[in-house]
């Protein structure tokens, strides 16, 4: 975010910017987890609300296939990605394209109480919290990647991004493209941890019989040679690891 940090000091009076750092020692707001939004990167599609002019989401110059910041509404044709950590989550939604119900189940939950109907996905009953009845529910295996991402205008900053069933295997190759890298080094060769690669990642049509949907392109740079990003990615997955940050809902992909 250094580059950001650059323009409001070249634009602000030199007086405004040292009470400014004055203030930011004495008077530091510090918030919750729960009180943050990690923004998500999501591919536009033909049905996303953003790129509607009729729904309150709308977001100027939205089109299918653009790249979009939930947080900062920012759209981008490709993006730099610095990835900090995997997870695969088992997210509940209310059958019929409904809302989300429930993202804690488990793997082990998952198999013992609903049934599969498709790769990733199945289907049951959930009373969700404060309810009395069940609900039926499509539960969908997601996997996720938390990590810095930057636009063309914003970041680096930490994102998240969801990969359910037809990107699933946009989020392998970035695993695989982790997985086979290897160095050599003082004590024999290792594999470097993810936190110290980088991505492009840019999106293009995929097609299955009739249906057609924008995925992700994933290209990968090599290893990071910048100190400040990888430092910021290794610090938001300690801070993933030991619970002190978590993805929320908003904005999650089914």
């Amino acid at each position: 975010m250094a580059k950001d940090v650059a323009k409001v000091k070249d634009q602000l009076p030199a007086g405004l910017m040292a009470g400014m750092e004055d203030d930011a020692v004495e008077h530091q707001q510090e918030f919750k987890s729960d009180q943050l939004i990690i923004p998500r990167l999501t591919i536009l599609q033909d049905l996303s609300p953003q790129v509607k002019k009729t729904k309150a989401e709308y977001v100027e110059g939205a089109e299918a296939g653009l790249i979009y910041n939930n947080v900062t509404n920012t759209l981008d044709k490709s993006i730099k990605f610095y990835p900090s950590k995997f997870a695969v989550r088992y997210i509940a939604w209310q059958e019929n394209r409904g809302g989300l119900v429930d993202q804690t189940l488990t793997k082990e939950e998952v198999e013992a109480n609903f049934e599969e109907n498709g790769l990733g996905q199945w289907t049951g009953l959930i009373t969700p919290r404060g309810k009395k009845d069940p609900v039926r529910v499509d539960v969908i295996e997601t996997p996720e990647w938390v990590g810095l991402a930057s636009g063309e205008s914003w970041g680096p900053m930490p994102v998240a991004m969801s990969f359910p069933v037809t990107k699933a295997k946009s989020a392998r190759k970035i695993n695989t493209a982790i997985d086979l890298t290897k160095v050599e080094g003082k004590n024999g060769v290792f594999k470097p941890p993810a936190f110290y690669h980088k991505f492009t990642l840019s999106t293009a049509v995929e097609s299955s019989g009739d249906n057609d949907w924008f995925g992700w392109v994933v290209q990968h740079d090599g290893l990071n040679d910048d100190l400040q990003t990888i430092t910021d990615a290794k610090a938001l997955k300690v801070a993933f690891d030991d619970g002190t940050a978590e993805v929320a809902s908003e904005g999650a992909e089914r």
